[in-house]
């Protein structure tokens, strides 16, 4: 998600309505420049929030494409790999083989992998679902 917003662009669309006859405050209280000072300090708060949030975004994002990648190659590879070779995959997509622990308990919704035969991992069903869900696999 991408926010296109430039403290200028608001700053301008808000001076545009409050010069609406309906805002006009000529001969009151309120002067332009006063005006103008409040809106710029709410806008600079408005774009600093939605700049963390973007970053947030961004990371988890990240996150689920790294792991979805993962499951990808094991996919490709047959659905089940050696240990060797998902530690390979794995640091391919920048994980180290603690947090590769991860795509074996998933939150609670199911392993996406398994241990199989000792020495290999395999998807789980809900691996493959969640490959599925993101047009990943057939």
């Amino acid at each position: 998600m991408v926010v296109v917003l430039t403290k200028a662009k608001a700053l301008n669309s808000l001076l545009q309505i409050l010069s609406h006859d309906k805002y006009n405050y000529k001969g009151g209280e309120i002067m332009e420049e006063e005006i103008k000072s409040k809106i710029s300090v709410e806008l600079t708060g408005i774009l600093e929030r939605v700049e963390a949030i973007e970053q947030i975004l961004e990371l988890k994002a990240g996150a689920q494409d790294a792991r979805l990648q993962v499951l990808k190659a094991i996919h490709i590879a047959g659905k089940v790999v050696p240990y060797k070779k998902f530690w390979e995959i794995g640091e391919k997509y920048g994980y180290d083989r603690r947090g590769l622990g991860g795509l074996f308990a998933w939150k609670g919704r199911g392993a996406l992998l398994t241990y199989v035969a000792g020495d290999k991992v395999a998807l789980t069903p809900e691996g493959e679902e969640l490959l599925k869900r993101h047009d990943l696999a057939d």
